[in-house]
């Protein structure tokens, strides 16, 4: 007789993020056990300068944004700001009466609010983009769900942008990879994840896998608790955990500065 190991619905969670002491940039996207669309990001870092980040929801931006900023609010160089500092979630109205909302780990978020009006050309847009111009070659990641502004028909599509090849002494060139999940694979309770690195070295190595099925059950706050607490404590840095109406509107959010937020004044 035969027999078979049931794989945890934590799974993912349990292999990728409490195992890994490095996975670095986290997107999930899909729906809570209440079937409100929701997206989850966290940021870690292994320098000082990485790890003085947080999140800030920008209310007055048209776009509702929720962007990096220093924890410290210390003044960056060009160079480092343009590699830290970000819009990391968007909402926009596009044409044909949809919604959608952006979550990326790097300046792409502003690329696809500006030239995205149909959910086909978040593909277009990502497709002129290389991986970030660092020592490490990070992957770029994103991911956009979809909605019907009058409620329902939920979609979602995620993106990684990472290098051929790490071993190369001239930059590779830039693999692009895109997954479409339609209303059918978002099911309630279910959510779909990626993440920059598949673990720590030197360079990161980059994320190998397609998107990953990871559980979102409970409220806000203990979805936000359940992810934040499976990343290593050391190099956690921030989180946000965000849900929407299924006709886009905003509905809950919560938000973990690991650092703190920045000195007001």
């Amino acid at each position: 007789m035969s027999t078979t190991t049931a794989v945890s619905v934590d799974h993912w969670v349990d292999e990728h993020l409490r195992k890994n002491s490095y996975p670095g940039r986290v997107i999930v996207v899909g729906m809570n056990d209440l079937g409100n669309p929701i997206i989850i990001y966290g940021i870690m870092g292994r320098s000082e300068s990485s790890r003085d980040r947080c999140f800030v929801h920008d209310t007055a931006h048209p776009n509702d944004i929720i962007r990096t900023a220093t924890a410290s609010g210390r003044e960056l160089s060009t160079q480092e700001a343009s590699l830290i500092i970000y819009p990391a979630v968007a909402t926009k109205r596009l044409s044909g009466g949809r919604v959608a909302i952006f979550v990326t780990n790097g300046e792409q978020t502003s690329n696809l609010i500006r030239n995205v009006e149909q959910e086909v050309d978040f593909m277009r847009v990502l497709e002129f983009w290389p991986y970030e111009p660092d020592s490490n070659r990070t992957p770029r990641i994103s991911a956009m769900i979809t909605m019907n502004e009058k409620g329902g028909d939920v979609r979602a599509i995620l993106s990684i942008i990472k290098p051929l090849q790490m071993d190369s002494v001239e930059p590779p060139r830039a693999m692009h990879h895109y997954w479409g999940l339609p209303g059918t694979q978002l099911q309630a309770g279910k959510g779909w994840m990626i993440t920059t690195y598949a673990g720590d070295g030197d360079p990161l190595p980059p994320f190998p896998y397609g998107p990953l099925p990871v559980p979102l059950n409970g409220d806000t706050e203990a979805i936000v608790r359940h992810y934040w607490t499976a990343l290593d404590e050391n190099n956690r840095v921030a989180m946000v955990v965000r849900t929407f109406h299924d006709d886009g509107a905003p509905k809950d959010m919560h938000i973990i500065n690991g650092r703190g937020t920045p000195p007001k004044g």
